[in-house]
């Protein structure tokens, strides 16, 4: 008797799992149930069967429809930054290699300064410090 309940707990984790993996929100959460319903079957299967359900049925809709509405949002946020975006010509390989990552454009009326300009600022500053409190 004890043996049969052993292999019906195992065979219940495995088709959970199987359950698991085609129907939850995330692959990590796939995963993890997989993993457990398959290693610990007298604890996992009746936590799966309570906890493990796909209750939100109407999510994925709802995701998308969030996801639409940020892209318009971004697309509209792009329209209105578009006159003041700064031209990168070819000298300006690694500013346009960071917008490529950040996919964020570089805007006019920024300034940055490179180490060695910022370096050789700082230098001078410190020397006019010296010079002030001998």
């Amino acid at each position: 008797m004890l043996a049969f309940l052993a292999v019906l707990f195992h065979l219940l984790g495995i088709v959970s799992s199987l359950h698991a993996v085609m129907s939850t929100r995330t692959s990590q959460g796939a995963i993890a149930w997989a993993v457990s319903l398959i290693t610990f079957p007298y604890v996992a299967v009746p936590a799966y069967w309570i906890l493990g359900r796909n209750k939100f049925r109407g999510y994925v809709t709802a995701r998308r429809a969030g996801d639409e509405e940020i892209q318009s949002l971004v697309r509209r946020a792009y329209e209105l930054v578009a006159p003041y975006v700064a031209p990168l010509g070819p000298e300006n390989a690694a500013a346009r290699a960071g917008v490529g990552l950040a996919e964020i454009p570089i805007l006019d009326g920024n300034s940055a300064k490179t180490l060695p300009a910022l370096a050789d600022h700082l230098a001078y500053a410190g020397d006019g410090a010296a010079r002030a409190h001998p």
